[in-house]
This record gives C-alpha cells, sequence and structure tokens, in this order.
C-alpha cells in the first residue's frame, strides 16, 4: 500500500469515524471486564491454593 492510501484510511478512520471507533473499544473493554469477572466469581478457590470468603 502507498503511504498516501495508509494516511487517508487514517483520516477516515480517526476522523470521520471517531465515534465509532471509541465505542467499539469501549464495549470490548466492557465485555473483557465482564468476562474476568464472572471467571473470577466462578472459580474454585482450591485450584489457585486460596482460600475464598466463605472457607475458613
Amino acid at each position: 500500500m502507498h503511504s498516501a492510501h495508509v494516511a487517508r484510511f487514517g483520516a477516515e478512520l480517526f476522523g470521520k469515524h471517531l465515534m465509532s471507533i471509541e465505542i467499539a473499544g469501549t464495549l470490548l473493554l466492557v465485555a473483557l471486564v465482564g468476562a474476568v469477572a464472572i471467571m473470577l466469581h466462578g472459580r474454585d478457590p482450591s485450584i489457585m491454593g486460596q482460600e475464598g470468603p466463605d472457607d475458613e
């Protein structure tokens, strides 16, 4: 690709479509945090050698 094509693509992506890119990035971040929270909430504490909040 020529540098002019890359520059035009970048200008379109971060100029005209900036709000769409920010929304997509935010949604991906929320999905990642949710997936980690679900994983940590459902894990078995004995696997990691740690006690859970109910174990004493």
